[in-house]
């Protein structure tokens, strides 16, 4: 069994914070066994209950692996991507981002027997955009990204084996999308 510092450890599940600051958004539900630490939480994460900022958008277009990130009708940011593999695919949608995260690990949600498993993956900046879990951030892990990255079946997180269903961005553009989204920002997720 691991044990954590209980300052260390976040638990994104059913929360009673998001109720309390606004009775209009919906509990922040994350998949139960999905957790995420980091060190320095009070500059870690940035959650808010606001969620109506359309002028701002990032579309993501699956079949082309390419974010696109709009204020208005001006492009800020435009990237190849990686997103979800042929047994584990993004959800299609539209969503708004809910939190921001810096500096943190994402915890495997399934058991080390399961195909899907992954070891601790340190992440520099994520956008949470579902609360299913869904992310769209860097991954130190990954150097292919766009067309093609996402097409062979194995374990995802390879360079060619696609993502659990978050949406992978090279770390200079991800920098760039942290910096420029804002919670509520659209994320609109298309094939």
């Amino acid at each position: 069994m691991r044990l954590y510092n209980l300052k260390d450890l976040i638990y994104i599940q059913i929360s009673l914070i998001l109720l309390v600051l606004s009775p209009f958004i919906l509990p922040l539900q994350i998949k139960s066994q999905m957790v995420f630490y980091t060190n320095h939480l009070s500059e870690s994460i940035q959650i808010s209950a606001t969620s109506s900022n359309t002028y701002k958008r990032i579309v993501v277009n699956l079949s082309d692996e390419e974010l696109t990130a709009y204020e208005g009708s001006k492009i800020i940011v435009q990237t190849p991507v990686t997103t979800g593999g042929p047994a584990t695919p993004t959800p299609l949608g539209v969503y708004h981002v809910t939190a921001k995260l810096h500096n943190f690990v994402m915890h495997s949600p399934w058991p080390y027997y399961d195909w899907r498993w992954y070891p601790d993956s340190f992440v520099n900046y994520g956008l949470l955009y579902d609360y299913g879990g869904y992310f769209i951030h860097d991954a130190p892990w990954r150097s292919n990204f766009g067309p093609g990255s996402n097409t062979s079946y194995g374990t995802p997180g390879g360079n060619y084996t696609g993502t659990h269903g978050c949406i992978n961005v090279p770390y200079s553009a991800e920098i760039q999308l942290y910096n420029w989204a804002s919670i509520g920002t659209t994320v609109i997720v298309e094939s």
